[in-house]
């Protein structure tokens, strides 16, 4: 796991970061270590574990001011990187970089005016995405599993949390 989980100064999610800036951080006495993970990453004359959790020393504003930003990566997080036409799952293949596996469909298609929106846009494998290609979804008989939505700020941290298996980590330490 690249990423380290940043807890704002009340142990509330705050943002994900790398491994270099948490220690920057840390050093700095900005942060303080929560979790170590069992990594290790060595200097010269000194070994130290990476953290995966740490937590900001001050309390600071949000990550997002009101809402959830729409971006291709957002699409995937809130549709759990799961064809919305054929439940396929596509997250591996779109971890292991094969782009092309996972797309975003507009299901009205831009050409007949549809908007790149929460509303418009839902989590495709390719083999989807080309069967439908520049129809509406009934055009050729196929239909979303769910209606997308624009997700609360809430609802997608829980998701991302979800998606990287942060979550789990996250109640492993409260139930201890």
């Amino acid at each position: 796991m690249n990423d380290v989980i940043v807890l704002n100064g009340d142990f509330t999610f705050l943002a994900f970061t790398s491994w270099q800036r948490a220690f920057s951080l840390i050093m700095n006495k900005k942060a303080e270590v929560v979790k170590q993970s069992e990594k290790i990453i060595s200097t010269i004359d000194k070994k130290f574990n990476i953290p995966s959790i740490i937590r900001l020393i001050k309390i600071v504003r949000a990550i997002y001011k009101n809402e959830v930003p729409f971006t291709k990566k957002n699409v995937f997080i809130r549709d759990e990187y799961i064809c919305q036409y054929c439940g396929k799952n596509t997250k591996q293949k779109y971890n292991q970089k094969c782009n092309d596996s996972a797309t975003v469909d507009h299901i009205i298609p831009q050409s007949k005016g549809g908007k790149s929106s929460w509303d418009n846009c839902v989590c495709a494998c390719k083999e989807c995405n080309n069967k439908k290609a520049d129809k509406l979804p009934s055009e050729v008989k196929m239909s979303l599993r769910k209606k997308p939505t624009h997700p609360t700020i809430s609802e997608f941290i829980k998701l991302r949390l979800k998606s990287t298996g942060i979550d789990e980590i996250i109640n492993n330490i409260w139930s201890n």
